[in-house]
């Protein structure tokens, strides 16, 4: 599977929200922040899933927003359900050959559920020689972003790239919102209101 298949689709879409556990030791308290229940379903290395998070909790922090996981599934609103399923889970939602997430997202409140399809990120990690570590952490890093900025939120650089190639995931520019981005998601997160308006997404 070619990186820029995977990863080069528009409106690619997908996750996260917040307001439930309190903030990890070392969080300002008056941070904002997102709280992401993970739910491992494709028997993914529990190393791999924590360098994962740790990716993603520095993309955040970088920004100023804090990132608390929470290993259970919490069906709670304002939580995002991350599944991590395997090749038949992702038959089970219908997802396209070519993606490797996909997810539902409630535009109002940020809450959602997305399914992470792990065995299409192994596949493209080793096509393209990276740590699968790394691209499981940037894909949900991305589309948390998607959930936490406006429509049409794909820019022509770093990690909200649409399509990304194999330097993106390496260097320091690829994995960081620009200035603007992280002015938007603190004013997303600091202003998040209830709703129940859903919609269907996927990378």
């Amino acid at each position: 599977m070619d990186l820029q298949a995977a990863l080069g689709r528009a409106g690619l879409v997908v996750i996260l929200a917040n307001s439930g556990p309190a903030a990890a030791s070392g969080q300002r308290l008056d941070q904002p922040h997102i709280v992401v229940s993970v739910v491992n379903e494709a028997g993914v290395s529990p190393r791999i899933i924590s360098d994962g998070q740790l990716r993603i909790t520095a993309i955040y922090q970088a920004i100023g927003v804090a990132v608390t996981w929470v290993d259970t599934y919490l069906d709670v609103p304002n939580v995002c359900v991350v599944k991590i399923v395997d090749e038949v889970g992702a038959d089970g939602v219908n997802a396209p050959p070519d993606v490797v997430g996909m997810g539902f997202t409630n535009q109002e409140s940020g809450g959602g559920l997305v399914y992470v399809f792990y065995d299409r990120i192994a596949q493209v990690s080793e096509g393209n020689q990276l740590d699968s570590a790394a691209l499981l952490g940037a894909v949900i890093a991305h589309e948390l972003g998607h959930l936490l900025l406006p429509s049409g939120s794909h820019s022509t650089r770093g990690l909200m790239r649409a399509g990304w190639n194999r330097s993106d995931t390496l260097t320091a520019d690829g994995l960081r919102f620009t200035a603007e981005q992280g002015v938007r998601i603190r004013g997303r997160l600091e202003s998040r209101t209830q709703g129940s308006v859903w919609a269907a997404h996927k990378i």
